[in-house]
């Protein structure tokens, strides 16, 4: 039998979907804006300001488990790990890997193998966080939308979180390229969690998106260092999509072989 389509969010559920966006960004706000500014905040690992970059990304995880009362509601499609924690778990892995054997050098006088594993690994947590909102909160609520609808808010949404029209530079100019990067890269990675349903995966490939960016985090990267990390992710990311989508049709065709040793889609099941 097949599922019925998700209804319209209700005047309820755009109340809840508003209060996680300002949630969200009210936690991370005196992070991002610099209102915090204890000593602690600009310690650095290997030269990677690493809770600095944490806290700033908080704010959209921490909405999600108030809003969903700790995942149990609106975590559906769209989990964590998807129909697979291991292709997720490796997704993830890549960019550590890439940027610890490419290396980065850096100002800060740190190893730049050791620098660009620490990044990665500070980047991958701070995409997750952001991801746990956007994707596995923002779009699966929004599911009784038509998913044009769905990635343009929430690429909006996204972009309001990041408040960069606060910034001493923001000019009409590049707040509308930001906005557009945003609301474009919504297409790309809602298109992503809707076919995998992994947060993991979108995840990774928000990543790519920062380093497209002018996120802070990658200043001392240059173009040439992040076109080099960005290729060597892409070309192992690949491969394991391409057998993470195999893997996904066979247990989809298993399931509906055996509609009775499963008791939930394939889909969920890597959550």
């Amino acid at each position: 039998m097949t599922a019925p389509n998700p209804a319209t969010p209700s005047i309820t559920a755009w109340l809840d979907i508003g209060t996680f966006i300002v949630l969200a960004t009210l936690i991370s706000l005196p992070f991002r804006s610099g209102m915090v500014d204890q000593p602690w905040l600009s310690a650095t690992v290997f030269g990677v300001p690493v809770w600095r970059a944490l806290l700033e990304g908080s704010g959209p995880i921490i909405a999600t488990v108030v809003a969903t009362r700790g995942f149990r509601q609106h975590w559906r499609p769209i989990t964590f790990a998807g129909s697979s924690l291991p292709h997720a778990a490796a997704i993830l892995a890549i960019p550590c890997l890439v940027f610890m054997l490419a290396g980065i050098p850096n100002s800060k006088g740190a190893s730049p193998q050791l620098f660009g594993l620490m990044l990665a690994m500070t980047t991958v947590a701070y995409c997750v966080f952001e991801e746990s909102g956007w994707r596995g909160y923002l779009q699966n609520a929004l599911q009784g939308l038509p998913a044009a609808s769905r990635y343009v808010l929430i690429g909006l949404a996204w972009y309001a979180w990041h408040l960069p029209f606060l910034s001493d530079d923001a000019t009409l100019g590049n707040q509308c390229a930001f906005l557009a990067l945003l609301v474009g890269a919504s297409f790309l990675l809602g298109r992503l969690a809707d076919e995998m349903h992994s947060v993991f995966l979108v995840a990774g490939f928000h990543l790519a998106v920062n380093l497209l960016s002018f996120n802070q985090l990658f200043g001392e990267a240059s173009p040439g260092r992040k076109l080099l990390l960005l290729i060597g992710c892409i070309v192992l990311w690949v491969p394991v999509l391409l057998h993470w989508k195999r893997h996904a049709t066979r247990q989809g065709q298993h399931a509906q072989a055996n509609p009775l040793q499963t008791d939930r889609p394939a889909h969920h099941q890597g959550e």
